[in-house]
């Protein structure tokens, strides 16, 4: 007898650290959409503004009288820097094999940049800016608009006051952001992309899309089991097939993989372990969390975040959050495709690019 208790007590003990496993498994609390935190999230202009106080601190104290333009001078705190204005010769480093200007830029309006050039220092637009194309850029500030034509690179961040351009097949490192529109071409790569409208290629002007849901089949939850906590949330264990244009009205989690049927709506949240993939023509009202990858089909309406472990790809055509409700999308990889229009931000971990 003193044999089998002890049996059962170390039974028990080893058990011990399982019960909350199997008590989430069996009855799960983890059904809200996780909420998404940007890095310095309260503004998307964060290192411009920082570097706007920077430079006007510098100016305040400087007699520009003194200089001519494309003539170096010197801030008072030592740093090197030349203010431009229409065309004229950048001052170049003293190596002759390589194009490099080692001068913060302060750039009237219609300066015409060099190709083929590096900026090792930041640029301040004191209106538009329109970058040479094959260039290296470290950091610029535009007080209006900013164009970065093709094949070239942002080192550490980029932001327009208006909206902000960019060529085809240029990388994005660090932040770029608007504070109006920010429009992508394509094999453009990006880390940190914002503005109230981020458009992929050519795209018309975009209100907020509404799907007509009147004549569509309700979902059925009959194989589901409602969550006792979380209002109208199912839980499914294992795959889950959403026919077409299907009425959904609850939120889902999912143990397994999601697949939702064409012109279908969803008036709710998805939470999902496996692939999500959403058919062409649908219309999700909230988030978006997966542990795997997502697909977006095209012509789709998402009004919240998406969050992915793994990767998102967003097809043609489809619309990413709200004019009054700017939204983010976050994952490893993302794959922006033709005539997407994002409305808030994009964090791509390891890499985003516009296809």
């Amino acid at each position: 007898m003193k044999l089998l208790l002890l049996l059962l007590i170390t039974v028990g003990w080893f058990l011990l650290p399982f019960i909350p496993s199997v008590r989430e498994l069996l009855r799960p609390t983890d059904t809200e959409p996780l909420r998404v935190v940007s890095r310095e999230s309260s503004a998307i202009s964060f290192f411009a503004n920082n570097f706007r106080r920077y430079f006007l601190s510098q100016a305040d104290q400087f007699d520009f009288s003194t200089i001519r333009d494309f003539e170096p001078a010197t801030f008072p705190d030592g740093t090197p820097f030349v203010r431009v204005q229409g065309q004229g010769t950048f001052p170049l480093t003293n190596n002759p094999s390589e194009s490099m200007v080692d001068y913060l830029v302060i750039a009237g309006e219609d300066t015409v940049f060099p190709e083929d050039t590096a900026f090792l220092r930041e640029i301040y637009g004191v209106k538009s800016v329109k970058g040479a194309r094959n260039s290296i850029y470290r950091a610029i500030l535009a007080e209006e608009d900013l164009l970065v034509p093709e094949e070239c690179i942002i080192l550490r961040w980029a932001h327009a006051v208006h909206s902000f351009d960019v060529g085809e097949n240029t990388r994005l490192h660090g932040r770029a952001s608007a504070e109006k529109n920010l429009r992508l071409a394509s094999g453009v790569l990006f880390e940190w992309i914002a503005a109230p409208v981020i458009s992929i290629g050519h795209v018309e002007e975009v209100n907020d899309v509404k799907k007509d849901d009147s004549r569509l089949t309700p979902f059925e939850f009959k194989d589901m089991i409602k969550m006792t906590k979380g209002g109208d949330t199912y839980r499914s264990v294992g795959d889950l097939n959403i026919p077409n244009r299907s009425l959904v009205t609850g939120s889902l989690v999912i143990k397994g993989d999601l697949d939702i049927g064409e012109e279908t709506v969803v008036r709710g949240n998805l939470k999902c372990d496996g692939k999500i993939s959403i058919g062409d023509g649908c219309a999700v009202e909230g988030s978006i969390v997966t542990r795997s990858a997502l697909h977006i089909g095209e012509k789709c309406a998402i009004k919240g975040p998406i969050i992915s472990e793994e990767e998102v790809t967003v097809a043609t055509g489809s619309v990413i959050g709200m004019d009054k409700g700017k939204t983010t999308i976050s994952a490893p990889n993302v794959y922006l495709h033709n005539g997407v229009v994002i409305k808030g931000m994009v964090v791509a971990q390891r890499e985003g690019k516009t296809v």
